[in-house]
């Protein structure tokens, strides 16, 4: 129990300078004798320079007071909230957490997502043999809920919801995929009956039937150990701190610890259960426990499950084979008492959600108090009647020298306290200042507020005084009045705003680790803005507060893959592919597709002039001659006619300079657009107008679909190579083995499924460790696999048709040089020679290398955009993926002109929908026609 303590006053109490008023009237009067001690010699309190001052005083120490307010006020509404989201907070659960990465984070996730799924575990498919397999697929175990199972009729109906489940638990893995990943293989564990005899001693006479309901309960938990969540609270208590507590992803129904997650069973070993029950509290000794599987014999040895099987432990409640004693006296127990009081404990380990859990912790902390920071109550209501400054002013009998005089007081005070004012506006939007709006209406770094209820002010404010047939409340209620635009454009200029609203942006993003480079949304502005008329909101701060806005989903979503089950949907995602686009300021979000945005504007790319054409000599306006092409047939004042499109086209095209726009040569009054032929000195009519004026503008319509055309082809479309490999089910696998020098010495002769080739090469080492004579041994071999052999070392290595015509020597050259690189192989790193080098084979029979697959992509951009065609742009967003892929994964990059990238955006998207629709026949076909097209494309050197 905590001690209240008293409460005391602290007799050296140091208070805060700021808001001692005798401090700061010391202070000040020192500075005045320090810079004004000649001319001003008076410092009573008589004083009207003292007097002033004091007021001045005194309203620093208000200043001082409001300042001093906890955050959580100043930011708070006038409902006593603050905006999370405009202000960049996110509670721990939200800024902690991620999506899954690891194999224990998708465990947790999907668990806590299925509730028919009881546990998971993921299987990486692995290659002992060689690192140039392909890496990255998981084969993934599924154990189902047991008492949504015992809900289900066993037949058909069982086999259709265990199939659902199955397709749920592969949409929720997909859903959360990392790039360079693959779930392939799914597999739902079957019961495998097992009794477990005993006979227990127990410390005193208790209740038998919740005893045996522990035991039985801890003894299943023991075979199957349960998911358990617990709460923020639950985990501080058990010493987790918050970092470790929310690392992984954020769950619904709480928090998992990694320790919770055990193995998958595959053993039984008695001695784990002998030690489960030891544990209670009633158990004195065991006496005898033995297991075996459902009517077979008991015993102590360890018991071994069959694969894919998970223990299910059966017993009879009114005749448990559990037997308690006390005092070497049986003891009777109740079978229904018994069964009722296991379930209750079975009930109590059930995943309950919590998903409110943190609500009300997380609406304290949003919380304060509404102070109105900003609401200002001039300082001239608090100087001596005398003075005549408050609000009852001066009489109207006083001389208009008097009257004079105070305005002038008053006027010079007024200058003090639009400082103060601003200062006070300044604090109660600093929430403003640090958040990521860039609104118009929103576009301020400094604040200000009118003087609007300082006493005769009315007869002070220039503007107003100013104006003609307004009002004193007109006044004040438009907010955009002469006297507000002037304070506003005093203290901040448009260049002063975007320099400060920039090093907000900056700080903020910085608290999440993200520091991007301006450098894409400057080529950004460079190639598509237009006019050169600075904006007060430029593209870089529309930028930079979108990527804030998205700093938590950056953060979160780093390596998260392309969901291809929802291939073709619109929807905005998250994810590695998004992050780049964010950061390279590509305005494209949902589904891409680089030629459609092309539209109707390159019919026939590289077509010859029509027949209709015809060819004329004419000259500009400066008598310059100019050949030109012009079409007879060209619409007036319509749409422009390009026939000819390069991808320069779209970089000059988008410069007025690029065109000319003469008389057309035969009909009078009409004007000509045109564009220089690609490689000739000739010209070609583009649009035919009435007049100049509409030919301008025209022009000015046609460069600004260009941009717009460039903007709408910016995107790229990442190729995971894992996807386009084969299934591990087909038999289209193979290995080559290559000596110390890289000569080819055996190679499979037949093409295996994935799993069917790691069981050949695992024959194959065993039989080199076989003591056998060279002629037995080759024989065994030959069997089994292709041997080659060179007839000297300059020679390329040929199959060997039969080892028996071989001779004695040769036999015996040939199995000792093949025996001694497969050992050697044993004892070595496998990225070294004598190593293994797996093939696959393509529908067409030709041969590829597995090599391929293994954690590689391709980044496919178009090369005809105007920013993508800029050198510096493509180095920098290849380092940008460099940067950002994960570590494991190779990039290639390809810039791809229009007819290639329509051809490989027809595979591509046939490629998505046939892995969308899990049509495997399809999925097989467009990923070897991927396959090959990104290989010529890129020049791989794996045929």
């Amino acid at each position: 129990m905590d001690i209240q303590q008293p409460v005391t006053i602290e007799k050296n109490y140091e208070s805060n300078p700021a808001m001692d008023f005798a401090w700061l009237r010391k202070r000040a009067v020192e500075l005045v004798q320090q810079y004004s001690g000649k001319v001003w010699t008076d410092f009573n309190l008589h004083d009207p320079g003292v007097t002033i001052l004091e007021q001045i005083c005194f309203a620093l120490t208000d200043l001082a007071y409001r300042t001093s307010v906890p955050i959580t006020d100043l930011l708070s509404d006038d409902k006593g909230q603050v905006n999370y989201a405009t202000n960049s907070f996110f509670s721990r659960e939200q800024i902690l957490t991620s999506s899954p990465v690891t194999i224990t984070d998708l465990r947790k996730y999907v668990v806590d997502s299925i509730y028919e799924v009881n546990n998971i575990w993921l299987e990486p498919v692995l290659s002992p043999y060689t690192k140039t397999y392909s890496r990255g697929r998981y084969k993934v175990v599924i154990q189902l809920y047991e008492k949504w199972q015992q809900q289900l009729k066993p037949g058909q109906e069982a086999e259709a919801e265990t199939k659902k489940v199955v397709n749920r638990v592969r949409e929720v893995l997909n859903e959360v995929r990392n790039v360079g990943e693959e779930y392939e293989t799914f597999v739902v564990l079957q019961p495998q009956e097992m009794t477990i005899h005993a006979e227990i001693v127990l410390f005193k006479k208790a209740i038998p039937e919740e005893i045996l309901a522990q035991i039985y309960h801890r003894l299943e938990k023991a075979l199957n150990p349960p998911f358990i969540f617990y709460t923020e609270k639950e985990m501080l208590a058990r010493g987790y701190s918050y970092e470790q507590i929310y690392a992984g992803p954020n769950l619904k129904g709480g928090i998992v610890p990694d320790e919770e997650l055990k193995k998958m069973t595959t053993q039984i070993d008695p001695a784990e259960l002998i030690k489960a029950i030891s544990g209670m509290e009633d158990v004195l000794h065991i006496r005898r426990l033995e297991i075996g599987l459902a009517g077979k014999k008991q015993g102590i040895k360890p018991l071994q499950l069959d694969r894919y099987h998970f223990p299910l432990l059966v017993f009879n409640p009114d005749d448990a084979d559990v037997k308690l004693f006390y005092d070497d006296q049986p003891l009777p127990v109740n079978g229904a008492v018994f069964d009722s009081l296991l379930w209750r404990l079975r009930a109590s380990v059930q995943r309950g959600f919590i998903e409110k859990m943190h609500d009300e912790v997380v609406a304290e902390c949003v919380k304060g108090k509404y102070r109105n920071t900003e609401q200002y109550t001039s300082l001239q209501n608090y100087f001596p009647a005398i003075y005549r400054l408050g609000v009852d002013g001066i009489e109207e009998y006083e001389t208009p020298a008097r009257k004079a005089v105070m305005k002038q007081l008053k006027a010079y005070l007024m200058l003090f306290e639009q400082l103060i004012a601003g200062y006070l506006s300044q604090l109660a939007h600093v929430g403003d200042l640090y958040s990521y709006e860039v609104d118009a209406g929103k576009a301020k770094t400094y604040f200000v507020q009118p003087l609007y209820n300082v006493p005769g002010a009315s007869d002070i404010i220039k503007a107003f005084t100013d104006s003609k047939n307004t009002t004193w409340e007109d006044f004040m209620k438009d907010a955009g009045n002469a006297y507000v635009s002037a304070l506003q454009k005093i203290v901040e200029t448009d260049e002063v705003y975007r320099k400060r609203k920039k090093r907000s942006l900056d700080h903020l993003l910085s608290r999440f680790n993200i520091i991007p480079d301006h450098y894409p949304v400057m080529l950004y502005e460079f190639y598509y803005k237009q006019s050169n008329a600075a904006e007060r909101i430029d593209e870089e701060l529309r930028w930079k507060s979108a990527l804030l806005q998205s700093a938590r989903l950056i953060n979160n979503n780093r390596t998260l893959a392309r969901n291809y089950l929802k291939f073709g949907s619109d929807e905005i995602r998250v994810g590695f592919a998004n992050n780049m686009r964010l950061l390279l300021h590509i305005q494209q979000r949902g589904t891409f597709n680089a030629v459609n945005a092309l539209g109707n504007l390159v019919k026939s790319s590289g077509a010859k002039p029509a027949a209709q054409m015809a060819f004329y000599k004419t000259y500009e306006e400066d008598d310059k001659a100019l050949e030109l092409w012009v079409d007879e047939n060209l619409p007036l004042d319509a749409s422009f006619s390009v026939s000819q499109v390069h991808v320069g086209f779209f970089n000059k095209g988008a410069d007025p300079g690029f065109y000319k726009i003469v008389p057309h040569p035969v009909s009078t009054g009409d004007y000509l657009v045109t564009i220089k032929k690609y490689g000739s000195h000739e010209w070609v009519a583009i649009g035919r107008f009435s007049s100049r004026i509409k030919a301008v503008e025209g022009l000015r319509t046609f460069i600004d679909k260009l941009i717009n055309i460039s903007i709408a082809s910016e995107g790229f479309h990442v190729v995971e190579h894992l996807l386009l490999a084969p299934s591990h089910e087909s038999k289209v696998f193979a290995f080559r083995f290559y000596d110390e020098k890289g000569k080819l010495l055996l190679s499979q002769r037949d093409w295996l499924t994935w799993e069917q080739r790691e069981e050949a090469i695992r024959q194959l080492l065993e039989l080199q460790r076989k003591k056998q004579t060279d002629i037995e041994w080759l024989r065994a071999l030959q069997a089994a696999v292709t041997i080659y052999r060179a007839p000297n070392d300059s020679a390329e290595p040929m199959p060997v048709s039969n080892v028996e015509l071989l001779s004695e020597e040769e036999q015996a050259k040939l199995a000792g040089k093949t025996r001694l690189a497969l050992e050697k192989y044993r004892y070595r790193n496998t990225n070294f020679y004598p190593r293994f080098k797996y093939e696959v084979q393509r529908k067409d029979k030709t041969v590829g290398t597995e090599d391929f697959f293994n954690g590689k992509a391709t980044i496919v951009f178009p090369d005809w955009p105007r920013r993508f065609q800029d050198k510096g742009f493509r180095e920098f967003a290849q380092s940008l993926f460099l940067t950002h892929l994960p570590a494991h994964m190779q990039p290639t990059f390809l810039w791809l002109d229009i007819p290639r990238m329509k051809r490989f955006e027809e595979i591509y998207q046939k490629w998505g929908q046939s892995l969308r629709d899990r049509n495997e026949f399809d999925t097989s076909f467009y990923s070897e026609q991927l396959t090959l097209f990104l290989m010529e494309a890129s020049k791989y050197n794996l045929l």
